[in-house]
């Protein structure tokens, strides 16, 4: 949401209008009051808008998908491998971790979200990569070929 002149004056009548209501219901106190608590909202609100389009900026929570855990390197490994024989997790439980993996590399070294810039990642990742990670794809079961996944594998340690 963009602030637009219409929508500050909006905001600022309104806020001229709480700050007259204060000062007759409760006096100079209450008036004093409401005029701290509304410039402090009125700044957060102006810093948080001013850096909208900044990624985290140590503000803001982190990616969807790093709150839970941080990606570990040597864990990606195991799964390749398991993967690629064939054994441990099922197709879509690779594909998902991939996802997340690739996710956390665009996220970190990028600055790009998977989710939120699916065309740029996208253009990051490349096309044999992209094919596994897309979050917009339908779930499948069906096996990742492996010059497929080492493909993915190689990209993502590029990235």
């Amino acid at each position: 949401m963009s602030i637009t002149p219409r929508l500050l004056a909006v905001l600022a009548t309104a806020a001229a209008g709480t700050e007259t209501a204060l000062a007759l219901a409760g006096g100079l106190p209450a008036a004093g009051t409401g005029a701290v608590v509304i410039a402090a909202a009125a700044v957060l609100t102006a810093r948080y808008t001013a850096g909208h389009d900044a990624q985290d900026n140590a503000q803001r929570a982190p990616l969807r998908l790093l709150e839970e855990r941080r990606a570990g390197l040597g864990d990606w490994h195991r799964v390749v491998e398991q993967g690629l024989a064939g054994q441990g997790d099922d197709a879509q439980v690779l594909r998902r971790r991939l996802q997340w993996l690739y996710a956390a590399r665009l996220a970190e070294r990028h600055a790009v979200s998977l989710y939120d810039r699916p065309e740029a990642a996208a253009a990051l990742a490349g096309p044999e990569a992209w094919s596994l990670i897309d979050p917009a794809r339908p779930a499948s079961s069906e096996a990742v070929p492996a010059p497929v996944l080492r493909a993915a594998v190689d990209r993502l340690t590029r990235l």
